[in-house]
């Protein structure tokens, strides 16, 4: 019977160790394993930074000595940090912010890249992570038909209300941060609007493509009057021929509302902050190092961006013009977190611990800046920022 016990408890103590070395990476496994940390991000260039991070690894190498070191492209890295392997960090892909966040909310990513009302929207309902800062502000655009000769947002609103059939317009989701932009300049401009394509006394139908990949070709199939998303797809259909530029997001009324807004953001869960906060910081200095570097090589980030996303470097080249891409978390950025929290409760997107909030409470429920101040002290005694 002694024999039986001590065999059940090393099965136990056996099993322990392996779901501690399975638990999403954010432990060391049974030989003291490094953790690995699932990262998640979306595929747009409004990523840049990381794809610059993970094509140019050796520069970032023999530079900062900060770097992702490929295993299997596209999918394995081992990052190192001032020459020490610190962890293993697997690629997740996704198409759209609300999938990174079902992701994390699945334990299946620890960080990545969202968009900021993804994580809005995923705090609301209960998810412990927060938004850590910004990669990029901006690069959302309304484009429609070419024949349609339509170039500015006045003549978009004329088109509508003057239209008399129905005008569809593909997205890339109904909780994005182009359809939240597009959906209260429509409120605002008195333009009626619809997800039910039965619903036709609406002035618009929205047509969801489920991410961004599927724009264009809703041009191209004739299933939409224009689309609205992030780059590249905007660029990738002018220069195909398929549709004319009507406007920035940025620019849509209320005036000023929508300027430098908000957009992709660093997030990471609260389990992996208190768990692996060195390993965030480091992950965080790595990114403001590419950020930087991608603002001080836009060419080399196209191409960077151009052969990830897989389309021509002239699209990144364009499409990039309309993006800007910064890591510092200004009063302004911040305003902007709170807006989008607002407009999504004003639209009843949000019921849980978000409801009601003003704007100021909402940013500082969802965004934590301490990592980003850390990482930034730590690259400045590097010599790495001045």
């Amino acid at each position: 019977m002694k024999s039986k016990g001590t065999f059940l408890a090393v099965v136990v103590l056996i099993l322990g160790l392996l779901s501690v070395g399975c638990s999403g990476g954010q432990g060391k496994g049974i030989s003291g394993e490094i953790p690995t940390l699932n990262f998640g991000y979306i595929m747009s260039d409004h990523h840049t930074p990381l794809f610059m991070a993970l094509t140019q690894w050796q520069k970032f190498r023999d530079q900062y000595n900060l770097y992702l070191q490929p295993v299997q492209e596209r999918e394995w890295y081992d990052f190192y940090a001032g020459g020490r392997k610190i962890a293993r960090v697997k690629l997740v892909s996704t198409q759209q912010g609300p999938d990174v966040q079902r992701l994390m909310s699945q334990g299946s990513v620890d960080m990545g890249i969202t968009g900021v009302q993804a994580l809005i929207l995923s705090f609301d309902k209960g998810l412990d992570a927060k938004l850590i800062s910004p990669m990029q502000t901006g690069g959302n655009l309304l484009v429609i038909k070419k024949d349609l000769a339509v170039k500015s947002w006045p003549e978009f609103v004329a088109l509508v209300k003057g239209k008399k059939t129905q005008f569809k317009i593909g997205h890339p989701g109904a909780q994005t941060i182009a359809s939240i932009i597009f959906r209260s300049a429509l409120k605002a401009e008195g333009i009626t609007f619809s997800d039910n394509p039965q619903d036709k006394q609406a002035d618009i139908t929205f047509v969801d493509m489920k991410g961004h990949g599927n724009l264009p070709s809703a041009l191209s199939n004739q299933l939409v009057d224009g689309f609205i998303g992030p780059e590249p797809y905007p660029a990738l259909a002018i220069q195909e021929g398929l549709a004319e530029k009507v406007t920035n997001l940025e620019t849509l009324p209320p005036a000023g509302q929508w300027q430098n807004h908000a957009c992709c953001a660093i997030e990471a869960t609260g389990a992996l902050i208190a768990q692996h906060r060195d390993l965030v910081e480091k992950m965080e200095e790595l990114l403001i190092l590419a950020t930087r570097d991608v603002n001080q090589n836009r060419d080399g980030a196209a191409k960077d961006a151009a052969a990830w996303l897989g389309v021509t470097e002239k699209v990144e080249i364009d499409a990039l013009k309309s993006v800007n891409f910064t890591s510092d978390p200004t009063e302004e950025w911040r305003q902007s977190v709170g807006t989008f929290g607002q407009i999504m409760d004003s639209m009843g997107q949000l019921s849980g611990r978000l409801h009601g909030l003003k704007p100021a409470e909402i940013e500082a429920r969802v965004f934590d800046q301490s990592i980003y101040d850390e990482a930034v002290k730590e690259l400045k005694q590097q010599g790495f920022l001045q």
